[in-house]
């Protein structure tokens, strides 16, 4: 768990903001859903 969280932490600024944007892509989508339910 340690060493995955390191390798998470160590990974280049861009990989993060693209994590950060799938997460809020994701969290739009899951909005959406609810939206029109």
């Amino acid at each position: 768990m340690g060493i995955s969280l390191l390798n998470i932490w160590g990974r280049s600024d861009a990989a993060d903001k693209m994590g950060k944007k799938n997460l809020w892509v994701l969290g739009v989508v899951i909005t959406a859903s609810l939206t029109l339910l």
